[in-house]
């Protein structure tokens, strides 16, 4: 478990090369024996049948070298998907979903990262749910200000005109009360505008 460990925190890129390094060096090991027992029985068809086996062997031992050596990247874009899919509160209890650290060191560099971003996405995205809660409250309160503005207005527009209509009516019956008897038609113009 010791070794498999240290292993893992050798960067991607040096156990690439590593493992690389081990299987080009075991198949020309192989190849070369194969070909000084063989050189004897040589014959053309059997040196391309041990060239194509070779190659063949080479290109699987790479395959599997190279899936096991990018399985935390694998891992890392399944986390990944698994957070686009659930978005930010995909998580229990609506906690942020976090990409797990990697022994690698270059593949928990970028978990950490983005870790962070996450983190601050939350932040950010609280952040503005926090605003649109206050930008609806303040919404509310400017259209029952304009509401109450509006009330006020009409109420002392309605006083007012009525005052007026008042003090006119108690003005024309001053006048009609000082308009001499001698005038009829004048009286009877003023009452029509009385009614």
């Amino acid at each position: 478990m010791v070794n498999s460990r240290r292993l893992g925190q050798i960067p991607i890129l040096t156990r690439l090369l590593i493992a690389n390094a081990v299987v080009i060096v075991i198949g020309a090991s192989i190849g070369t024996m194969l070909t000084k027992m063989l050189v004897d029985q040589s014959a053309f068809t059997l040196a391309v049948a041990f060239t194509a086996a070779g190659v063949t062997l080479s290109l699987l031992l790479n395959y599997f070298v190279l899936r096991l050596a990018l399985r935390p990247l694998n891992a890392l874009s399944k986390d990944l998907d698994a957070i686009g899919d659930g978005g930010l509160n995909g998580g229990a209890m609506g906690h942020p979903v976090t990409v797990p650290v990697n022994q690698d060191p270059d593949i928990t560099r970028l978990a950490e990262a983005l870790n962070s971003m996450l983190e601050r996405l939350a932040l950010h995205t609280a952040t503005i749910e926090a605003n649109r809660q206050q930008l609806r409250a303040l919404s509310t309160q400017v259209i029952k200000a304009q509401e109450e503005e509006r009330k006020r207005i009409a109420r002392e527009l309605h006083d007012e005109t009525c005052q007026s209509i008042a003090s006119l009516l108690i003005a024309l019956e001053r006048i009609q009360n000082a308009i001499p008897t001698e005038l009829p038609e004048v009286r009877a113009n003023l009452s029509s505008a009385h009614l």
